[in-house]
C-alpha cells in the first residue's frame, strides 16, 4: 500500500511539473492569432520565453471591492453536495467490503446565478456604466469620458445598466472503484463533468427594465423614449437599438488630422455600436482586438476537468469510517478569452490541481434495521499551479475601464502618426501573464435519514479560493500593434490644430482661409478614464502663431473661429476652460505609456468564499443485485463578496453498483 501511494504521488507531481514546463511555450511577445492558445505547447506563440516574470505582480486583497477584467468563478468541478451522493446512496457495504466493487453514476444539473448587481460590480465597479462627453454642457463628475468609446463629446450623462447572468447545463460522468481485493480500504474515483455554459451581460437602458428587453439579449438607449421595434422574439434581438444618442460631429481636429473641417467625423449613435469594437472614426482606424462588449449570449461547451481521487479508508465498518485521499485534476476546460468581456470559462482556466482530502461517516442513531440517521463529511484542499494566460489590464491610477482610453501613436522621432494614429488602449493593455492560485478548498457536511430504500438529506457546504497572483510578462502586447511605434494617452487633447492662412489684416476685419491642419504631438498623461484633468498637456509648448498677413496661424481644435487681430495672448475658449494662449499646445517631448503603467490588480481576482445549503432525496432498490439508485437535489449558494457567484442549482442523478 505504501509503495502504491508513493507511486501515485510521483506520477501526480511529475504531471504537475510537465504541465508547468509545457506552459513555458508561452512567449513574451504574442500576436493576436495565439491569444487564445497562449502556452499550450502547440508553438502557436513560439518557444522562446525563458524569461522570468517581471516584478509587476499582484498578490490580491480579500474582499476588495473593485472591478476585474477577467472573472473566474467556482468551477462545476467543485461540488461535493452533488458528487458525494454517489457514495451516500451506495450504502454501508461500501465501507465493509473485501472484494472489488464498482459504482457508475450520471448526474444532470442546471445551475443559474442570481444577485446580478453584485456580478456587475465585480466586472465594472458598478452595475451601471455612465458615459458623458468631455464637452457636455454639464459634465457629471466620475462618469466615463464618452469620447474614448467613439461616442459624442457632447453626450449628456447617459447610463447603461448590466444584469450579468451565468447558467450551466451539466452532465457529470462518474465512476468509483473499490479495490479491496488488492488492498482493503483502497479505492479510485474519476469524475468528468461536461458543461454547456451560457454567460450574458444583459444590458438595459435607463427608461425601464422591460424597455427593449427582447428576452434580455438586447436593449434600447431610450434617450428619445422607448422603442417599439422589439417584439420580444429572439429573432429581433442583438440588433442596433433604435434609440439614438447624440450625433453631433466631433470638433475639427479632435479625432482626425486630414481636412477635419471638410469631412464630418461622426460619433457612434448607440452603445452597441460604440462598444462592439468595430466602430471606426477619424484617425481611429484599428478595431478593438480584445475587450469587446458582446450583448448577445455567449456559450462554451467543455469538460471542466478530469478529477481523479486515490483514497484509502483506514478505519471502516458499517457504522463509521474515516479515510484520506489524494486529488489530482487534469484541466480540460478553457482559458479566459480576452476578445470579449464576460466570456465564459469552464473550469479554472486550465490550471493543473494537486491536493488531498478526508472523508468520514458516522451512524448517529438507528431504531431498527430499517431506520437510521447518518452524518457524512468530506473535505479537500488543492493547489492550482501557475500557467500563462492572456489578460487585459487597466492603467495604474486611471480607474476602472481605463484600458479603454484612447492612445496616440508616435514614430521614433516623437511625431504623431497622421491618418491612423489613434488606437483604443485595450489593444495595448492586453498582455501575457503568469497566473496562479495558492490554495482552494471545499468542505461538506450532510445528515441523511434512511428508511428502507428511501434517503432524505440536508446539509451545508463551504467553498473558498485564495486570491490570484498575476504577473505581467515582459514583452509586446498581444495585439498586432506596430512595435516600432510608441503610444501616449490622448486624454481630451486633439490630434490636429486648425491652421489658417492670413490673407490680410486691417481695421476690424481679418481675412483668412483654412489650410492643412498641423498634427499635434501632445499627450495628456494626467488624464483618466473619467477626467480630462483640466486638459493639462505634457511638456506643453505653443505652436507658432501670428496675426501678420501672408503668414499661417495654428489654433487649438476647440476654437470655432480663429482669434486674430491681436498682438498679445488672447483668451481662447477651450471646451469649458479658458486658456491664455493664441496657438495650440503640443508636447515636446510626448510622454509614452509602458508595460509598467499597467495595473496587475485590475486583472486579478481577489480571494473568494461562499456558503451553500442543500437538500437531497433518493431511492435505492436494495433488493436488486445492481442496486440502482435514483435521486434528486437542490442547492443555494450565497456570498457577500462582489464578483463571487450567488447561484442555485437543481439536479437529478442515478447510479448502479456491481
Amino acid at each position: 500500500m505504501k509503495k502504491f501511494i508513493q507511486s501515485f504521488l510521483c506520477i501526480a507531481m511529475l504531471s504537475a511539473v510537465v504541465a508547468i514546463e509545457a506552459d513555458s511555450c508561452c512567449v513574451d511577445s504574442c500576436n493576436v492569432s495565439c491569444a487564445d492558445s497562449c502556452g499550450d505547447c502547440g508553438n502557436s506563440c513560439g518557444n522562446s520565453c525563458n524569461v522570468s516574470c517581471s516584478d509587476s505582480c499582484f498578490t490580491g486583497t480579500a474582499g476588495c471591492n473593485r472591478c476585474h477584467s477577467t472573472p473566474i468563478y467556482r468551477s462545476i468541478n467543485d461540488n461535493l453536495m452533488r458528487r458525494d451522493q454517489l457514495y451516500i446512496n451506495a450504502g454501508d457495504s461500501l465501507y465493509d467490503n473485501d472484494c472489488f466493487k464498482a459504482i457508475l453514476g450520471l448526474d444532470f444539473e442546471y445551475m443559474r446565478s442570481f444577485k446580478s448587481k453584485k456580478l456587475a460590480r465585480g466586472l465594472f465597479g458598478s452595475n451601471a456604466l455612465v458615459f458623458s462627453g468631455s464637452s457636455a454642457t454639464v459634465r457629471q463628475a466620475g462618469t466615463l469620458i464618452a469620447d474614448n468609446f467613439g461616442l459624442s463629446e457632447f453626450l449628456p450623462a447617459t447610463a447603461l445598466y448590466f444584469s450579468p447572468r451565468v447558467s450551466n447545463f451539466i452532465v457529470d460522468f462518474r465512476a468509483h472503484f473499490a479495490l479491496d481485493n488488492w488492498v482493503e480500504g483502497l479505492y479510485f474515483t474519476v469524475n468528468a463533468p461536461f458543461a454547456h455554459a451560457e454567460w450574458q451581460l444583459n444590458p438595459s437602458a435607463t427608461c425601464g427594465s422591460s424597455c427593449g428587453d427582447c428576452n434580455n439579449s438586447c436593449f434600447d438607449n431610450c434617450n428619445v423614449g422607448c422603442s417599439t421595434g422589439c417584439n420580444g422574439s429572439l429573432s429581433s434581438c442583438c440588433v442596433t437599438p433604435t434609440g439614438v444618442l447624440n450625433g453631433t460631429p466631433f470638433l475639427c481636429g479632435y479625432m482626425a488630422t486630414a481636412t477635419p473641417c471638410t469631412t464630418a467625423i461622426l460619433p457612434a449613435t448607440s452603445f452597441q455600436q460604440a462598444l462592439s469594437g468595430d466602430y471606426l472614426f477619424g484617425d481611429m482606424q484599428t478595431p478593438w482586438q480584445f475587450g469587446r462588449f458582446t450583448f448577445c449570449k455567449q456559450s462554451k461547451n467543455a469538460v471542466a476537468g478530469v478529477d481523479m481521487l486515490l483514497g484509502y479508508n483506514a478505519w471502516r465498518c458499517e457504522d463509521h469510517h474515516v479515510g484520506v485521499y489524494l486529488r489530482a485534476v487534469a484541466p480540460t476546460g478553457n482559458k479566459p478569452n480576452p476578445r470579449n468581456v464576460f466570456s465564459p470559462v469552464v473550469g479554472y482556466g486550465k490550471h493543473w490541481e494537486l491536493g488531498a482530502g478526508m472523508t468520514a461517516h458516522w451512524k448517529m442513531w438507528n431504531c431498527d434495521a430499517d431506520q437510521d440517521l447518518v452524518a457524512y463529511a468530506d473535505f479537500n484542499i488543492t493547489h492550482l499551479f501557475s500557467n500563462c494566460q492572456t489578460r487585459s489590464f487597466d492603467f495604474q491610477g486611471k480607474g476602472c475601464l481605463s484600458r479603454y482610453m484612447l492612445l496616440k501613436s508616435f514614430n521614433a522621432a516623437g511625431n504623431y502618426v497622421t491618418g491612423t494614429g489613434l488606437i483604443n488602449g485595450i489593444n495595448f493593455a492586453t498582455r501575457n501573464a503568469q497566473v496562479s492560485i495558492a490554495v482552494k478548498g471545499e468542505a461538506m457536511l450532510e445528515l441523511v435519514y434512511r428508511h428502507g430504500g428511501f434517503r432524505f438529506g440536508l446539509g451545508g457546504d463551504v467553498w473558498g479560493m485564495s486570491h490570484e497572483k498575476v504577473c505581467i510578462r515582459p514583452g509586446a502586447a498581444c495585439s498586432t500593434l506596430d512595435t516600432t511605434l510608441n503610444y501616449g494617452i490622448k486624454g481630451c487633447e486633439g490630434v490636429a490644430a486648425r491652421s489658417f492662412n492670413i490673407v490680410s489684416v486691417g481695421g476690424t476685419a481679418t481675412i483668412f482661409t483654412e489650410a492643412t491642419p498641423v498634427a499635434l504631438n501632445s499627450t495628456a498623461s494626467a488624464a483618466t478614464i473619467t477626467s480630462c484633468s483640466n486638459r493639462v498637456v505634457d511638456n506643453g509648448v505653443f505652436l507658432a502663431a501670428s496675426n501678420t498677413a501672408g503668414t499661417t496661424v495654428a489654433l487649438d481644435y476647440t476654437s470655432a473661429t480663429p482669434v486674430l487681430g491681436v498682438t498679445t495672448a488672447a483668451a481662447v475658449f477651450d471646451g469649458g476652460f479658458v486658456a491664455p494662449y493664441v496657438g495650440a499646445l503640443t508636447s515636446t517631448p510626448p510622454v509614452y505609456v509602458t508595460v509598467d503603467d499597467l495595473d496587475p490588480k485590475s486583472a486579478a481576482n481577489p480571494g473568494e468564499v461562499s456558503g451553500s445549503v442543500f437538500g437531497t432525496a433518493s431511492y435505492a432498490w436494495t433488493d436488486c443485485d445492481w442496486t440502482p439508485v435514483l435521486g434528486l437535489g437542490a442547492s443555494g449558494e450565497f456570498s457577500g463578496h462582489n464578483g463571487t457567484l450567488n447561484q442555485w442549482g437543481i439536479w437529478v442523478n442515478g447510479s448502479v453498483t456491481f
